[in-house]
């Protein structure tokens, strides 16, 4: 991924290549209050859904707001289990690429910080290189 969270950040830019119209919908309107709540722009937004790095602190903080929202970090740490589940079904029948996705989840469990923004950018910062070793885009 060219930036952030998730992921984690990380994880809405998943949710927005894979999820039907309905769940678009509901997945646009968590991210539009996470941006409201944390101040953050239109350009960071838009970072986020391309994968590209968000260097604002607003941004980041927007990263760790809907990966709360979404159950998968939790105390400034991701919740493997939970990202696991909701990835899981994003990728269908694709086995190998669930595999790798879990051990890249897993590699990256112990990825924290005291700051709950900078939790969610490392978060992605090290799904992001996590999932490149293993020849697969969470992205995509």
């Amino acid at each position: 991924m060219k930036l952030i969270i998730v992921s984690v950040t990380v994880l809405i830019a998943l949710n927005f290549a894979y999820a039907g119209e309905k769940k678009s919908g509901m997945i646009k309107a968590i991210a539009g209050k996470c941006k409201k709540q944390e101040n953050a722009s239109d350009d960071d937004l838009d970072k986020m859904s391309k994968g590209e790095p968000i260097e604002s602190k607003e941004g980041k903080c927007m990263a760790a707001c809907l990966g709360e929202q979404f159950g998968m970090l939790k105390d400034n740490k991701l919740d493997t289990e939970s990202a696991m589940k909701k990835m899981g079904k994003m990728m269908g029948k694709d086995d190998d690429k669930k595999q790798k996705m879990e051990e890249s989840l897993k590699a990256c469990a112990e990825t924290t910080d005291a700051d709950r923004c900078e939790a969610a950018d490392k978060i992605f910062q090290c799904l992001k290189a996590e999932t490149k070793k293993r020849g697969i885009d969470f992205m995509n």
